[in-house]
């Protein structure tokens, strides 16, 4: 299993903290809808069944603080290939780095078994490509483009109690499969990377409060309306 040192968030609760960087060989995505364990009859309810698997292998990420992950595709144009990769980061005090990192490593490899994603560690002799973790975790020899896609967040103003709400709006629905993405990206020349990160995080107090307050004009509003 290989791990790289990577420079810590400056915002880290720790002085002396360190990140380690570890992750995964996907050799493919498999169809959870064919899963014969699955237990719904129509697709709709087959479809709810996997999008629930989903959101608890999310939850099996939560087990470590100060983590981070990462599933990356990697495109490699000239073969027209899509490479795939699941990267974790683990920041900690720096006689904790390295053996936390590794305990995360071995329970990534045992949370994708159990939700039967076939996985091998990166290693540049055996994974496509040749890369080693180094450049699945930095890519491009030379300076990239980036493009970041986050929730959109706003204070939306209720006229009708004349006060502000904090709003987080949905993500768009699919317009089609999901495999219209990625044949896109290879119809790129140059090589692409697209990540989908994720991390886990607590809600403060102050958070909570905001949470609460939004909750409580909600219920005003609805009342009002009735």
């Amino acid at each position: 299993m290989q791990i790289v040192s990577n420079n810590p968030n400056p915002a880290t609760l720790y002085a002396d903290a360190e990140s380690r960087c570890f992750g995964y060989y996907l050799p493919y995505l498999p169809d959870f809808l064919t899963d014969h364990t699955l237990i719904g009859q129509s697709m709709g309810e087959k479809l709810a069944e996997v999008l629930g698997r989903v959101e608890r292998f999310a939850i099996g990420l939560r087990k470590y603080h100060n983590s981070a992950y990462a599933l990356r595709f990697i495109t490699r144009p000239e073969q027209g290939a899509i490479d795939v990769f699941i990267l974790g980061r683990i920041t900690a005090k720096r006689e904790y780095a390295e053996s936390q990192t590794r305990q995360a490593a071995l329970d990534l490899s045992g949370l994708l078994t159990s939700y039967g994603l076939p996985h091998k560690p990166i290693d540049p002799d055996k994974t496509p490509g040749g890369r080693s973790l180094a450049q699945v975790l930095r890519p491009f020899n030379q300076p990239a483009a980036y493009v970041e896609i986050r929730q959109h967040e706003t204070m939306m103003p209720l006229v009708t109690i004349e006060q502000k709400a904090y709003v987080i709006y949905p993500f768009w629905g699919p317009d089609g499969a999901c495999l219209e993405p990625f044949e896109t990206m290879l119809r790129e020349n140059t090589p692409l990377a697209l990540s989908i990160y994720l991390e886990p995080t607590e809600v403060t107090p102050a958070e909570l409060n905001i949470l609460d307050d939004a909750a409580y004009r909600a219920q005003t509003l609805a009342d009002v309306d009735a």
